[in-house]
């Protein structure tokens, strides 16, 4: 029989792939490496802004050439340093020691950490005005997208939605190229030097269209001035399109990225960690996220049981009769909502800031008539946890005697 090998060493490059790109597992050195980075690509933004005020760039020039050296040098190591480990990446397609760098290089984020340092090292070689060196450098603050996940959640918006946007584009033209040809028709016996061409009327349209109103080409016949009017109109609906367009897949991306976020809270609940996926991604659907501060009251004793809570972060403390209890990451309370409890026998107080989900009793119902074996399987946990509950206060109430005799 052939031996198996044994499990895969944390190698140099494998430790620099996980720390750059990412990874929970090298929590603190990511976040050090991150928080050095985004501060350097921020303050590399704000010397290009400082060096076109009048008089800086004369007196302090060297600084920000000094700046500017250190500035690309971490740039072009954090590059070479993505290159050669990218081969590590967990998506398979980069795999390939050359191939799989290849197409490393040619990927968005690649491609922008190569324009940031490009410009300085080119320069060297090649003379280059200033004024387009300068705009160059300040792609550099496009880096930022790797670290900021609006950004990066904005970027697959745009990605999904790109046919809708692209849609929404070639409208704008069609009707920006129809008020142009319309106007020229209208206008431009009466102000050929406004309206000598179609391509000049485009102006006035896409002026008019995106309700910018410049006042310098504006029309002065009666007909004119309606099929301005109207075109003003049209240019609130048309240039409202991709913004329409871009706000709902952003809310669409943020409720997907809420989702899995919740289904992978879920998975570190212990008494849910043997459901299989889909089982956790129909519960999830029907939680509530909850954001509670320190010394809140969740539960009082005597109402009535509403909901089931699970504990994503922090900590509570459950006043029972036989003693508070802690709760924390991972457990959970108030199971007398599931299995028909008809008031509450404790106090629920959070010990710490808290991240909760909310299975409320209602929705659970509701759950319950299409999903009959997931609504009993939480049945079944819920009244595992109060017997345990009432072991626990019943043992402490015989140590309890034991001790008093």
């Amino acid at each position: 029989m052939t031996a198996r090998p044994g499990p895969s060493l944390v190698t140099p490059r494998l430790w620099t792939h996980e720390v750059l790109d990412s990874h929970a597992k090298y929590g603190w050195p990511h976040r050090l490496v991150d928080g050095f980075l985004v501060l350097l690509i921020v303050a590399n933004a704000g010397a290009v802004m400082l060096e076109t005020v009048p008089g800086w760039a004369e007196r302090h020039g060297q600084a920000f050439f000094l700046f500017e050296a250190a500035s690309v040098t971490v740039f072009t190591i954090e590059y070479v340093l993505r290159l050669w480990s990218c081969v590590e990446n967990r998506d398979r397609d980069f795999h390939h020691p050359i191939k799989g760098r290849l197409r490393w290089m040619v990927t968005p984020m690649a491609v922008i950490d190569l324009l940031a340092i490009l410009p300085f090292w080119l320069h060297f070689l090649v003379p280059v005005d200033l004024r387009i060196l300068r705009l160059l450098r300040l792609i550099r603050i496009l880096k930022i997208t790797r670290y900021s996940p609006a950004l990066a959640t904005l970027g697959a918006v745009v990605v999904s939605e790109g046919r809708a946007i692209l849609g929404a584009v070639l409208v704008m033209l069609v009707v920006a190229i129809l008020a142009g040809s319309l106007m020229y028709t209208i206008e431009g016996s009466a102000q050929p030097e406004q309206f000598p061409s179609i391509p000049a009327a485009l102006w006035w349209a896409i002026v008019t269209l995106t309700t910018v109103g410049y006042g310098d080409v504006v029309p002065v016949t009666p007909l004119g001035r309606v099929l301005g009017a109207l075109v003003t109109m049209a240019g609130v609906g048309v240039f409202a399109l991709p913004t329409a367009i871009l706000s709902a897949g952003f809310a669409r991306e943020l409720r997907k990225r809420d989702f899995f976020l919740t289904v992978r809270r879920l998975a570190k609940v212990p008494v849910l960690r043997d459901l299989d996926p889909s089982t956790l991604a129909q519960i999830a659907s029907i939680l509530i996220p909850r954001s509670l501060p320190a010394r809140y009251v969740v539960i009082r004793r005597g109402e009535r049981p509403d909901a089931l809570w699970f504990i994503v972060e922090g900590a509570v403390e459950v006043e029972l009769p036989h003693g508070p209890v802690r709760l924390t990451d991972g457990d959970f309370f108030g199971e007398m909502a599931l299995i028909g409890g008809h008031t509450r026998s404790v106090t629920v107080v959070t010990v710490t800031d808290c991240q909760l989900l909310v299975l409320e009793a209602d929705r659970f119902e509701r759950m319950s008539r299409h999903l009959p074996d997931l609504a009993e399987r939480l049945r079944e946990i819920a009244r595992e946890s109060d017997h345990a509950n009432r072991a626990a206060g019943l043992a402490d109430d015989e140590r309890r005697a034991r001790e008093g005799a």
